[in-house]
């Protein structure tokens, strides 16, 4: 499905203020409620589409997050097209047996590495596919 621009919606521009956004959403909102537009299906989906975008504008970490990545990086099961790896650690960890003996890695740092946890690990989800789907 393809979404509308939230900035769109409440008619404001990108580098909107809080205040100018909060403007805009009660004037939407008052013109589209569904008590002002009884029986008016396209108001209070208009309502639904305001309130929607306002809850995500106003909230700071929620537009930063929206402005760089868009709705699709409001979904929760988004993830950016990064690196895949979340430190240094991480991109040196395949190197770590061969320059640990050389620049002197004990084994219990190499164990206290081995046992901490790493976010998502534990995680699966198993897709039942045919070969033929698979291809």
């Amino acid at each position: 499905m393809n979404k509308r621009d939230y900035y769109e919606i409440l008619g404001v521009g990108r580098l909107a203020s809080d205040q100018e956004l909060k403007r805009a959403y009660r004037s939407l909102a008052k013109k589209y409620h569904p008590d002002f537009n009884p029986g008016d299906a396209r108001a209070e989906a208009e309502f639904k589409a305001v309130a929607e975008a306002y809850e995500i504008l106003q909230d700071t970490k929620k537009r930063l997050t929206y402005d760089r990545f868009g709705h699709e990086g409001l979904n929760p099961t988004y993830q950016s097209k990064g690196t895949g790896f979340e430190s240094v650690e991480d991109i040196l960890e395949p190197f770590n047996d061969l320059f640990g003996d050389v620049f002197g890695f004990d084994e219990e740092q190499r164990a206290k590495r081995e046992k901490a946890a790493r976010r998502g690990k534990d995680l699966t989800h198993h897709l039942p596919l045919t070969f033929f789907e698979a291809i």
